[in-house]
């Protein structure tokens, strides 16, 4: 036994450095050890959360054209693009928005709420309304709609968070 004791920063239990049961964070970016039983909870919160999401993540990732570093962004994008794609559901929940809208509302880039309204759309959790709306560059923009898959996704996600 040593004399050094190791502290989980979040639970900050102590236990003797030689024998605490460390397993690495595994939330994004938490580059950290946390105790085995941190570890568990923040997998089983992930698992939980994204247990219905891996169809949105793989075409995150599948979203560039050449490797090198757009599939690098592409790969970061879709670590938060559940996050980003629940942020929008819940705006269009409550109203039927345009990408501009939903850009502004939900505080994110423009190309990237085009983004994942079009990897909602290809699942089947938004649908273009058919109406059109004036952006602020006076161009006319598509209207989108939350579909009834969406409203499921969007409440299982909530019951799981």
């Amino acid at each position: 036994m040593s004399d050094d004791l190791w502290t989980c920063k979040d639970c900050n239990r102590s236990w003797d450095y030689d024998v605490a049961d460390k397993k690495q964070d595994p939330r994004v970016k938490c580059f950290r050890f946390v105790c085995s039983d941190c570890a568990d909870k923040y997998n089983a919160q992930i698992a939980g959360k994204q247990a219905f999401a891996p169809v949105l993540e793989a075409k995150a990732k599948r979203s560039h054209r050449v490797s090198g570093t757009s599939q690098m962004a592409a790969q970061g994008a879709a670590l938060t693009s559940v996050a980003t794609c629940l942020k929008i559901l819940g705006q269009l929940n409550l109203d039927d928005l345009t990408p501009d809208e939903i850009a502004s509302s939900c505080d994110i880039v423009l190309n990237t709420a085009r983004a994942r309204i079009s990897n909602m759309k290809d699942v089947g959790f938004v649908t273009v309304t058919g109406a059109k709306r004036a952006t602020e560059a006076g161009k006319e923009s598509d209207v989108i709609s939350i579909t009834d898959a969406g409203r499921s996704y969007l409440a299982q996600a909530r019951r799981a968070a």
